[in-house]
């Protein structure tokens, strides 16, 4: 495919003039110029700047791809050339004049119907970029088919215009296909009695919900109906008309039956499976607090204290907590009040307290680009460290209190970067294409471990000079370990799963991680001398965000339950028996494999 594609580099002084704006929060601000060029494929002309070169060349390629599987679901070609506008980072992204609304990081791509555009983003994981430009790829191919790809269309004619949950599920369901991630929240919802029903479907689960609809068709319907609904609602046919023509039923009828279906599936996993409540407290309410994120737990080296990020009243604010009593004792920062706390960062968090428990680490939005902030826990005192990156996450405060690590983000390469807290110098520990990420410091300060989608690749010296990501398995993140002094990276795991959030255990001769290789994401622990690892939990919803203190006595993690995400801390983990998590359904329909939500392998006619 991409010998065959003529790129064509065209510089273009498109230059979008800085501007002061009055206050913060909602307002748009523009920091920098920027100098746009573009590359043609065959059917899609990219945008991109200084350094997104190879970002946009993913992006093409990504979209080549995925327009094969999209074009064979709604057999349409488009009409014309579609634009996609590739940002290196998010902090560039919010700046863009393509649309004049703001998006918080939840947003990873746009699709604006004035000129059928897409708007995406970088932020260091090809997997999630890939996610975007697929899923707003089928917004675009719809408004080509539904309103001929422009607003002007689209208020001239009359058009139906589908449920978001139909816009947005189809969108999930063919960039995805289904996830770990997806079957949790789906599970969650049915479990604990929230799944909406059809007619309720866009005001909660539109997305995952969705593409749960969407599955179930192609399930039990074959995958023509659902080509056969998209097309019936080119008629300009109401969705009851649509269900009825295409299925065959109602809407009241096809939610039962989806239901009923739903229930089979996952009802059997409460008998099978632990809740997150009977193997660990639980330290915060997401139904008390009326919020949805209680993320980034971390728990003090002492054992004392735990800080995490929550949202409150539309801002995200970081907290600190008695590990003892659960208490809240204050809080240390008020997030979106200013400049240098615009975002921390919450969907891919990770703070850090020093070694003595007095002061905590953390990323956050600052301006144009992202910082590294100090705060003194007892004087409120920030010292701020700022970064000529693109972006940065996940810090990890180093045992002898001298250092920070980190993940960087630069151009297309993400890496860990060393924080030199005396001087503010950096240290590129990796430096390549690989998306690395959640960095955490062995106890004698000698190594790093960190999950990547690597595979073998250990040493950037052996990544070819014709290597393209987009031919790549990005998808696939194991557990690896660095040596701080020589660079030096072994490979600790190599499985289906998805690895993440190591962290090594006070003697440093283990590591627990999370993994998600029996469909649900659970702790489990590996012995670095001989190889053998086991899982320590079986919970029915997933584990995220791992952190203990330094004798291991307590450990803090973050899980998806009831509808929202919460924190728990749980005892002495070291001394929990090895289990065998049975497979959930989705996964056993895997057989062991890693399934992608496309074909990469697909080449345009």
């Amino acid at each position: 495919m991409s010998n065959a594609r003529n790129r064509i580099y065209v510089f273009l002084l498109l230059c979008f003039l800085p501007q002061l704006l009055y206050g913060f929060g909602k307002n748009k601000v523009q920091y920098k110029n920027f100098d746009w060029y573009y590359l043609q494929s065959e059917h899609f002309d990219v945008y991109f700047y200084d350094g997104g070169e190879k970002l946009a060349e993913f992006a093409a390629d990504v979209a080549e791809t995925s327009y094969v599987q999209i074009r064979r679901t709604l057999k349409w070609e488009i009409r014309e050339r579609l634009v996609i506008i590739v940002y290196n980072s998010h902090s560039d992204w919010k700046q863009t004049n393509v649309v004049s609304a703001t998006f918080s990081e939840a947003t990873k791509g746009i699709t604006e119907l004035a000129k059928n555009r897409i708007v995406v983003k970088f932020e260091g994981d090809y997997a999630l970029f890939r996610h975007a430009i697929h899923h707003e790829l089928v917004h675009g191919v719809m408004n080509d088919f539904l309103y001929d790809g422009s607003l002007q269309a689209l208020i001239a004619s009359e058009a139906y215009r589908p449920p978001r949950w139909f816009s947005e599920g189809l969108a999930e369901f063919l960039a995805v296909g289904w996830s770990t991630e997806t079957d949790m929240v789906i599970r969650d919802a049915v479990i604990n009695n929230y799944m909406p029903d059809l007619a309720s479907l866009d005001y909660r689960l539109a997305y995952q919900g969705g593409a749960s609809v969407f599955r179930y068709i192609a399930s039990t319907y074959g995958r023509d109906e659902i080509t056969e609904m998209v097309h019936l609602l080119k008629g300009k046919v109401r969705f009851e008309k649509v269900l009825r023509s295409g299925l065959g039923v109602g809407t009241n009828h096809f939610t039962h039956s989806w239901h009923r279906h739903l229930h089979r599936e996952y009802w059997p996993e409460i008998t099978r499976r632990k809740e997150p409540g009977e193997i660990a407290r639980r330290m915060t309410s997401h139904q008390e607090s009326r919020n949805y994120l209680n993320v980034s737990p971390t728990i003090s080296p002492d054992g004392e204290l735990i800080a995490f990020i929550a949202d409150q009243k539309g801002y995200q604010n970081i907290y600190l907590m008695s590990a003892a009593s659960g208490r809240v004792l204050k809080t240390l920062v008020k997030g979106a009040r200013s400049e240098n706390f615009e975002e921390f960062h919450a969907l891919r968090p990770g703070m850090s307290f020093s070694p003595d428990s007095r002061r905590l680490a953390f990323p956050a939005k600052s301006g144009a680009r992202d910082a590294i902030y100090v705060l003194d826990i007892q004087s409120g005192k920030t010292d701020k460290f700022e970064l000529k990156l693109d972006g940065a996450y996940t810090a990890s405060w180093s045992p002898d209190g001298e250092r920070i690590a980190f993940i960087g983000n630069l151009r297309e390469n993400s890496g860990i970067y060393l924080l030199d807290l005396s001087d503010g110098s950096l240290e590129a520990l990796t430096d390549d294409i690989f998306s690395d990420d959640h960095p955490s410091w062995s106890p004698d300060g000698r190594q790093i471990a960190f999950a990547s989608a690597r595979e073998d690749y250990l040493d950037e010296r052996l990544v070819p000079p014709d290597f393209r990501m987009s031919q790549f398995d990005y998808e696939n993140r194991d557990i690896y370990v660095i040596d701080v002094e020589t660079g030096m990276i072994q490979r600790i795991t190599s499985t289906p799963g998805k690895e993440d959030h190591p962290i090594f255990t006070p003697d440093g001769t283990s590591l627990a991680f999370v993994s998600d290789r029996n469909g649900i994401s659970n702790i489990y622990l590996h012995h670095l001398e001989s190889g053998i690892e086991y899982p320590l939990t079986d919970i029915i919803s997933g584990i995220y965000q791992i952190n203990w203190d330094r004798r291991a006595r307590k450990l803090v993690f973050t899980t998806f339950y009831e509808g929202g995400y919460d924190i728990y801390l749980l005892s002495y983990p070291l001394k929990m028996s090895a289990l065998e998590p049975t497979p959930t359904v989705y996964m056993e329909a895997m057989q062991g494999e890693t399934l992608p939500a496309y074909d990469r392998n697909w080449q345009p006619s």
